[in-house]
């Protein structure tokens, strides 16, 4: 498990169930983007569901790099 939180496969698979949650929240809410559009809370909220992923990929970037730079 440790080994899947240091790729890079954690935080893309972070991004899509943030993704997934995010629709499912506006199936649950009954919200149609076709008929309305999304409303400042909705883009909040998809921020927040989506955001930790963008968050540990640069994490990630950050430890490759250090590591990169410790090896040359």
């Amino acid at each position: 498990m440790k080994a899947f939180r240091s790729s890079v496969f954690f935080p893309i698979a972070l991004m899509f169930l943030g993704v997934a949650l995010f629709f499912l929240f506006l199936y649950l809410t009954d919200h149609d983007p076709d008929e309305k559009p999304l409303t400042l809370i909705h883009w909040i909220i998809g921020g927040m569901l989506i955001g930790p992923g963008f968050g540990y990929l640069i994490r990630w970037r950050r430890i490759r790099d250090s590591q990169n730079a410790k090896a040359d």
